[in-house]
């Protein structure tokens, strides 16, 4: 949920670009596709692999941009 809360962050910050945008928005479409099936199955290695990309864009929109 953290991911999400940061990505909705950056998409609505004042700075916000069309770069930010772009990586929020990714953000938050992967964490709603997979975050349920992360928590769901901890095994699920795609899921987590997403996550991770979803929290990168995050990281890097709020740092970066």
């Amino acid at each position: 949920m953290d991911t999400f809360a940061h990505a909705l962050e950056a998409y609505t910050a004042a700075g916000q670009n069309m770069m930010s945008d772009v990586l929020s928005e990714k953000a938050i479409e992967l964490t709603v596709q997979y975050l349920p099936k992360a928590v769901k199955n901890g095994s699920d290695i795609e899921a987590l692999t997403k996550m991770s990309f979803a929290c990168l864009n995050c990281g890097y929109v709020l740092y970066r941009c």
